[in-house]
């Protein structure tokens, strides 16, 4: 199993390439969003498949609590054996599908985060040989020291955003509608609630960046 190639001269990254690449690319380093923007292109047929295993997964998260409901609303206080017993397999039948979706899920997604990562190391292995001698000048130990530990990975995991993340928004869009049939207070709540959980831990977050950004900066030459 090796890369291929087009005309260009890029290779085509498919389900079967294998780290380290022949090439891994030429990025868009303008700036982060567009270098993360590249890392999902170069892979799009595998995001789009974490896409829709992330989305399938969690919206099936959504459906135990309402099987279970119906199994106690029709089951237990009717006193109906039959429909208990449907409704209890149903419950084992979804726990298995939510397993295998999960897998999935894992699966696809730890290729995406694999790809981003080697292909990073990749392209800064390359930077590196490139400078040569002059790498010293241009970034310091605590630079390089972090960007090996921690801005890899972290490049690596934001990748996640992909799949899950993608799930999240389709399972937050329905269970929206599905509370707003039922109590519209509740849907209200989590309509509000969810995206201003998002901006005060947003805010925490960047506060965290900058100090990271000036333990980085002290680390020396």
């Amino acid at each position: 199993m090796t890369s291929t190639g087009d005309a260009g001269g890029v290779p085509q990254q498919g389900f079967t390439d294998h780290v380290p690449y022949r090439d891994p690319g030429d990025p868009d380093i303008r700036d982060p969003r567009r270098y993360l923007w590249w890392l999902v292109v170069r892979q799009r047929r595998r995001v789009a498949l974490g896409a829709l295993w992330g989305s399938l997964w969690m919206c099936a998260l959504m459906l135990p609590p309402y099987f279970l409901s119906r199994a106690v609303d029709d089951g237990l206080r009717t006193r109906n054996a039959g429909v208990l017993i449907g409704w209890v397999a149903a419950v084992l039948v979804l726990g298995v599908v939510i397993a295998v979706l999960g897998l999935l899920r894992h699966r696809t997604m730890t290729l995406i985060r694999i790809d981003a990562g080697c292909r990073t190391v990749q392209l800064i292995a390359r930077q590196a040989v490139r400078l040569g001698a002059t790498l010293p000048r241009t970034i310091s130990v605590g630079e390089l020291s972090y960007l090996q530990i921690g801005d890899i990975g972290r490049i690596a995991q934001t990748l996640t955003i992909t799949g899950p993340g993608v799930g999240a928004v389709v399972a937050y869009a329905a269970s929206t509608v599905l509370l707003f049939g039922i109590s519209p207070l509740l849907g209200a709540v989590v309509v509000l609630g969810v995206p201003l959980l998002a901006i005060a831990v947003g805010s925490l977050l960047g506060r965290l960046h900058t100090a990271e950004g000036s333990y980085r900066e002290r680390q020396g030459p």
